[in-house]
């Protein structure tokens, strides 16, 4: 009270008047004096019921229990618990008192738990890191831990905070969306920000589920006069859902190449080096190198349903003035999805040119239902334009049974598909948005084929009332195509068997699978009781002919015959033209 007040030195005094205490202390005080020299003391003490009304303080410091020793040079504060407000807070360290007035020295360490972000904890904060986080709307809970150190008079302080987060909000000024459930320790002092394991959810009230991923975060900003200069982080997340909600926190350059696109699907990410660093006017230059896990990613390209499942191990470089500059990626193990079909053991190297802004691999292979493929593939991005394709490969030894009955729904236990080996390479060129930009070529080569009964050539046979099983088997067929827009045009299809030929043209529409094809049938007279078309057409004759159109779906076609003039057709296969008359 205020005759203990009267009775201390000018020094310990104005630390007293400073923190305006109230309550109890019991202890043992020693009292030395010598002739012409000061009076020293040593007070060892214990309190009880106090409390602090520092004018630091919004608030003050209540139930405290305490020990402490006072000296005429110090004061050393132990086991000191009390709470502020409604926080547990504990304190241990010592002041020293300096000559000059309401000046001091100290070494003090406190901790608060549960400590509730509203503005008298604002105010607790030095003044330069208190706009800081003010402006980020913090709210919820954390355990705060406050190092305060000041050595000399002429020197300012120095701190080390360290917050535990306790599942925390924050808004920040550039981001639509809120950061939330925020866990993990940062540390803050006058030179860097120490982040370890702070896990952050990105919030969106606005869609029916609330939360869009969680992010991991570790490592240090450095500051330079209280601002941000660079960093060195380590970042991880979980489950990105590809959606409208990510291109929110895209860079703007990065944003119409998203939009083209048209992603679907997640993806995890985990890079273990990122360094960013803050250039003149505030630009950002990073630079990462990690690792990106794409889970049933769907891509929308020319029309073409695409599904991709790989990793993808990438390095490079992003500045905020000049968009992307540098970048490499890696994938081993990938698996694609086209229209159905897979391509798997997928291993490529993919570089990013930033003068072209193009995308391109040009040593891409991978497995084929039995068989590889190799190939090369780049994407064209202009900023105003439409994204731009070219992909080139080439297939070998592939499997055509397996390629037929691999179906993304239940697959079918009927064993109709018709078998081989099949060859061949296909080059297109498109927009990302296809229709008529897209042009291209398809070349097929397949061998040892038997025709399953239920495909569409096994219609054709049908239709021609051929059954025996070497009808079915055909040596080789040949298909030279190529692509304009939205259809496949067949320019030459040439199928030989030992029972029977087929040569023919005709076009494919890609979107609708609607056939128009007109295709010759030729074979060799059979000696059955049931004798086929073919074999009524060339009784005498060493070779049968048979017009055939085949339009409708693909999967079910409509077939019609036309029995061609045996004479002429004949003449036409010796590579002699029938004379007409003038």
């Amino acid at each position: 009270d205020s005759r203990l007040e009267e009775i201390l030195p000018e020094r310990q005094r104005n630390i007293y008047q400073r923190l305006c205490p109230s309550g109890f202390a019991s202890g043992r005080i020693m009292v030395s004096a010598q002739d012409n020299a000061s009076v020293n003391y040593r007070a060892d003490l214990s309190f009880r019921d106090v409390s602090l009304h520092p004018e630091e303080l919004p608030l003050p410091i209540h139930n405290i229990s305490a020990r402490a020793v006072f000296a005429p040079d110090l004061i050393d504060v132990n086991d000191f618990l009390g709470r502020y407000g409604e926080s547990p807070i504990r304190l241990s360290g010592d002041l020293k008192p300096a000559q000059e007035q309401q000046r001091a020295l100290y070494d003090i360490s406190l901790s608060l738990e549960d400590m509730q972000l509203d503005d008298d904890f604002f105010n607790l904060l030095p003044e330069s890191l208190k706009d800081r986080v003010v402006r980020l709307k913090p709210d919820g809970k954390i355990n705060l831990g406050i190092d305060l150190n000041k050595k000399n008079l002429s020197d300012s302080p120095e701190y080390r905070i360290t917050m535990t987060c306790l599942g925390n909000n924050i808004k920040l000024p550039n981001y639509p969306n809120p950061l939330k459930d925020i866990k993990g320790d940062l540390t803050i002092d006058t030179n860097s920000i120490e982040l370890e394991d702070v896990s952050v959810t990105i919030g969106d009230c606005n869609w029916p589920e609330a939360y869009i991923a969680a992010i991991k975060v570790n490592g240090e900003l450095a500051l330079d006069n209280d601002k941000i200069s660079s960093a060195s982080l380590q970042l991880s997340a979980k489950d990105i859902e590809l959606d409208e909600r990510l291109e929110q926190f895209l860079p703007q350059q990065t944003r119409s190449f998203y939009n083209k696109i048209l992603p679907s699907g997640s993806f995890d990410l985990d890079f273990n080096d990122i360094r960013i660093d803050i250039v003149d006017e505030g630009q950002k230059s990073i630079e990462f190198n990690g690792a990106v896990a794409l889970h049933e990613c769907g891509l929308n390209i020319s029309g073409i349903g695409t599904q991709l499942d790989m990793v993808l191990k990438a390095e490079g470089l992003y500045q905020t003035e000049e968009g992307l500059c540098r970048c490499k990626a890696e994938i081993d193990k990938g698996r694609v999805r086209i229209q159905g079909k897979s391509l798997t053991n997928l291993k490529a190297d993919i570089f990013y040119d930033p003068n072209q802004q193009n995308w391109f691999t040009e040593d891409f292979v991978s497995n084929c239902y039995g068989g590889k493929t190799i190939g090369k593939l780049e994407l064209m991005e202009s900023f105003n334009g439409p994204l731009e394709h070219v992909l080139q490969i080439a297939f070998d030894n592939v499997d055509l049974n397996q390629y037929l009955s691999d179906k993304q729904q239940e697959q079918s236990h009927d064993h109709t598909y018709t078998s081989g080996k099949m060859s061949g390479s296909l080059s297109v060129n498109t927009h990302v948005a296809g229709g008529t930009s897209r042009i291209g070529s398809l070349r097929l080569i397949i061998v040892d084929m038997q025709v399953g009964k239920l495909s569409p050539l096994g219609k054709l046979l049908q239709v021609l009332n051929l059954t025996e099983p070497k009808d079915y088997a055909f040596d080789r067929m040949f298909v030279d195509s190529y692509i304009k827009g939205d259809n496949l045009f067949i320019e030459t299809l040439d199928l030989s068997g030992q029972g029977i030929a087929f040569h023919g043209s005709g076009w494919l529409d890609l979107v609708t699978r609607n056939i128009d094809m007109k295709l010759t049938a030729r074979g060799k007279r059979l000696a059955t009781d049931d004798p086929s078309i073919l074999q009524s057409l060339t009784e005498g004759l060493g070779q049968a002919v048979v017009r055939m159109e085949v339009t409708g779906n693909f999967n079910d076609p409509v077939i019609v015959t036309k029995a061609l003039p045996v004479i002429e057709e004949t003449l036409q296969i010796l590579g002699t033209k029938p004379k007409t008359s003038d």
